[in-house]
């Protein structure tokens, strides 16, 4: 239901995407596995905020938070296949909420950056994937937030890192965050993470 929900998104169909999601979430719940539970609500919540509902949003995640901490304290047995949903990836799941709600929406709630810092702090070894997104993201997320200096550093980094990275996925990301710095391309800070950035955009380049 969580896979269709995310068809759902690319459909255009946000309202049925929801709905999937609400029932997948009662659905775990019944189940008493509160880590599933956890990690379905923070889905809910960065839909709500695609579709804009700040209110909605910020209260579910905060419900992902609870179901979290519940899981953590419950010591219940964690399955293979939800282990990945841990305090980072609930962070990172908010930043990218955070950064929807004021890039999309114009609803800046708090600081998108911030999150994504603490998902990137908590990451294990092995994620250079995920840290690597999460990494554009905070870049980017400095950007919106007219942090240039610091949108600059962390964005150097995280290009070390996609370049030494195969993934189509990060790809994407990296084109997103190159248009992001259109509007603030000519400033003396960001002319050369500007022109590194449209390399990432040439036709048939591809991650080494």
């Amino acid at each position: 239901m969580s896979r269709l929900a995310h068809q759902m998104v690319y459909l255009g169909r946000p309202d049925d995407a929801l709905q999937l999601l609400g029932v997948a979430v009662r659905t775990a719940a019944a189940a008493h596995n509160l880590r599933l539970t956890a990690m379905l609500t923070a889905q809910r919540g960065r839909m709500l905020a695609a579709v804009g509902d700040a209110q909605a949003s910020l209260a579910t995640l905060a419900q992902a938070q609870e179901h979290l901490a519940r899981a953590e304290e419950s010591g219940e047995r964690i399955e293979d296949w939800i282990a990945y949903f841990t305090a980072a990836e609930l962070a990172g799941a908010t930043a990218v909420a955070y950064r929807d709600l004021h890039t999309l929406h114009g609803k800046p709630v708090g600081k998108a950056s911030l999150h994504f810092a603490t998902a990137i702090e908590q990451r294990g070894a092995g994620y250079e994937r995920v840290r690597a997104m999460d990494m554009v993201g905070m870049a980017a997320a400095h950007l919106e937030e007219d942090n240039l200096e610091e949108a600059c550093v962390v964005a150097r980094q995280a290009l070390d890192l996609a370049e030494r990275l195969d993934s189509t996925l990060i790809r994407s990301r990296v084109l997103t965050l190159a248009t992001a710095t259109d509007r603030v391309s000519s400033h003396p800070q960001v002319v050369e993470l500007h022109q590194r950035l449209g390399g990432w955009a040439a036709p048939g380049l591809h991650a080494a």
